[in-house]
């Protein structure tokens, strides 16, 4: 069985990405649309390139589902997601590649001490005091001071009044 990272030209330490780039570069070198005069040796070629990279990626979506149902996170991935916080990535991006649960990663940095803790706050009570309910609002005290006007003055007079409050409001 031949080696897919020998195939690829990269190491087997190499991770997902580089593998993929890799692919990617020698994917636009062999293709058979570039070689118009040996297109069965590019053929041959790119099915090579092409049943390594399937085999990693199987391989390391096999890693990725058992880690995934394994549940505790391996050094390599705590220290991953350690350098990808400090690199300014968001725990949403960081979970997607990954494939882990956004609050799962933020329990370990929070654990680690990268994440503060969040505060707990109380909702806020307002308190009503005595004179809030003697003191009627600006909107409150126009509209009683229309109303006894209306009453006291006359409908004409009223209805004037009532007018100044509708545009005074708006």
């Amino acid at each position: 069985m031949i080696n897919p990272y020998s195939v690829l030209g990269i190491p087997q330490s190499a991770d997902y990405e580089s593998v993929r780039k890799k692919y990617i570069s020698l994917a636009k070198k062999y293709h058979p649309d570039n070689f118009a005069s040996s297109s069965k040796v590019s053929e041959e070629k790119m099915k090579k390139i092409n049943n390594a990279f399937n085999q990693i990626k199987e391989t390391v979506h096999h890693k990725i589902i058992h880690l995934y149902h394994k549940g505790k996170f391996t050094k390599s991935e705590i220290n991953d997601a350690i350098i990808r916080f400090n690199k300014g990535h968001s725990l949403n991006k960081i979970s997607r590649d990954m494939n882990r649960s956004r609050e799962a990663i933020r329990k370990y940095l929070i654990r680690l001490g990268y994440i503060s803790k969040p505060v707990k706050r109380k909702a806020a009570v307002v308190k009503t005091r005595w004179f809030d309910y003697c003191i009627p609002s600006f909107h409150n005290s126009l509209f009683i001071f229309m109303t006894l006007a209306m009453i006291i003055s006359g409908l004409y007079m009223g209805l004037m009044c009532l007018a100044f409050i509708l545009i005074i409001s708006d």
